[in-house]
């Protein structure tokens, strides 16, 4: 930072100030964010990130708190490395779909008394679908729109038995054609929902329903949304 001071000294009229420093955290954590990226469905999952305090500061965590209780977390303190270490861990699970939520870490820092960290996943089932929401925009009532949903299929046996739209001026149809994931070897399908030129101005709130032979997904949705105007 810079501070000029104004004067009247012919010499130096305006006389500048270089400010310079470091503010210290009490804390450094490492890392700020927890990702437990794709999980399997009923696995097991842990992350670690390390509280490490200041030199001369004794740092004390309290409690660990989840805000999702799929995933619970473990405190435990590394006296020789003057540090602590929180484990969180993505229990035994039977919800499909994206996971987030918050670890609250309670500690003696008077700055830092509460420091929240973070988390995201995502649980898989038989299938994937991105995304997850379809939004148009705005869409001129005279004009053809469409949007793509795109359907991985995580396991071979899975087929798509049907899909719906709702309401009647949405049109949804599954493309014959797939391609492969090079990485995974996953067929992936493709879901075009249009609107009707017969569709009336306003908002669209509706759905696209996909119906599956899965178990654990036998129908996914997917919500629509946007506004149709006037041409």
């Amino acid at each position: 930072k810079s501070v000029r001071v104004h004067s009247n000294d012919p010499d130096a009229p305006v006389y500048l100030f270089q400010l310079s420093g470091e503010i210290i955290e009490d804390i450094t954590i490492h890392p700020r964010q927890i990702k437990f990226g794709y999980i399997s469905l009923g696995e097991k999952v842990h992350a670690e990130l390390e509280l490490q305090p200041r030199p001369g500061f004794s740092l004390e965590v309290r409690e660990v708190l989840s805000s999702n209780q799929i995933v619970r977390a473990h405190v435990k303190k590394n006296k020789q490395e003057n540090k602590y270490v929180v484990e969180a861990t993505v229990k035994d699970n039977t919800m499909v779909g994206v996971l987030t939520g918050n670890l609250s870490i309670h500690t003696n820092s008077e700055r830092q008394r509460q420091v929240i960290v973070p988390f995201t996943g995502e649980v898989l089932g038989d299938l994937q679908v991105y995304p997850r929401r379809l939004f148009f925009g705005s869409v001129n009532k005279t004009s053809e729109c469409g949007k793509s949903v795109f359907i991985t299929l995580l396991k071979k046996d899975i087929q798509i038995h049907k899909i719906e739209a709702q309401p009647d001026f949405l049109v949804s149809e599954l493309l014959a054609e797939s391609h492969h994931d090079d990485r995974e070897k996953n067929v992936i399908l493709s879901v075009v929902t249009k609107i009707k030129k017969e569709a009336p101005a306003g908002k669209i709130q509706g759905i696209v329903k996909i119906y599956t032979n899965s178990k654990i997904q036998p129908v996914v949705e997917v919500p629509v949304s946007g506004e149709i105007i006037e041409g």
